[in-house]
């Protein structure tokens, strides 16, 4: 059974099977992509929001 986790990416191994840090490099990577396209996704999102904020015609109308 698995004892030790890797603080990097996270995968958990033992002393007998080791750690396989190519395997821990790519998978690194995989979730800096992960991020940096959630994190580019979010940025279009607050762009597209501000866009229609600085509109007025999403705003209620003062009633008479």
């Amino acid at each position: 059974m698995a004892d030790k986790k890797c603080s990097y990416c996270g995968t958990y191994y033992t002393n007998e099977t080791g750690h396989n840090y190519d395997q821990c490099v790519e998978k690194c990577k995989e979730t800096v992509s992960w991020y940096t396209r959630g994190l580019s996704n979010a940025k279009w999102a607050l762009e597209k929001a501000q866009e229609v904020q600085r509109q007025t015609w999403w705003r209620k109308k003062p009633s008479a």
